[in-house]
């Protein structure tokens, strides 16, 4: 018997990220919000209520009953705003920038591709790493990835 993991669209998936969705539970329950995290193992979702900002995690579910409602950028935007830190310590502009420019050369440095969107650095095209540009503020799907990348910020030398 082949497990559902096998049966699921990854690229679907991935996709969805940060979209309005709506799915359904493994109850029958029909679920509307923003796709915050998926577990194509488990068949786990974690969802946004798009009214409340409440966060809810939605085990079982059906993945073939999963719609994309809206894709758009400021959608996304909005999705991810939702899972930012709030303990980010506040540092002036210039000494952000020159946080920005440390991290970057030192992900470089590490052969790390990334690149500036906005005030984020994305690393390897997975991890969002957000101002301060400490290990605490990186944001991935990949918990492997995201540990590896906080380590090897974690191991910047100060300047």
């Amino acid at each position: 018997m082949t497990h559902r993991v096998f049966l699921n669209n990854p690229v679907k998936l991935l996709d969805s990220l940060y979209c309005l969705v709506r799915l359904s539970s493994g109850r029958g329950i029909e679920l509307q919000g923003y796709l915050l995290a998926v577990d194509p193992v488990s068949d786990t979702a974690v969802l946004a209520d798009k009214s409340s900002g409440d966060i809810n995690i939605i085990p079982g579910v059906n993945w073939d009953s999963l719609k994309l409602l809206d894709s758009s950028e400021s959608v996304k935007n909005t999705a991810r705003e939702m899972v930012k830190g709030t303990d980010n310590v506040s540092l002036p502009p210039g000494e952000l920038s020159m946080a920005k420019e440390n991290v970057i050369s030192w992900l470089s440095k590490n052969n790390l591709p990334s690149e500036v969107v906005g005030e984020d650095i994305i690393i390897m095209g997975s991890v969002t790493l957000q101002p301060p540009y400490t290990e605490s503020n990186c944001v991935a799907n990949n918990e492997i990835i995201l540990q590896r990348v906080e380590h090897i910020i974690q191991n910047m030398p100060s300047s």
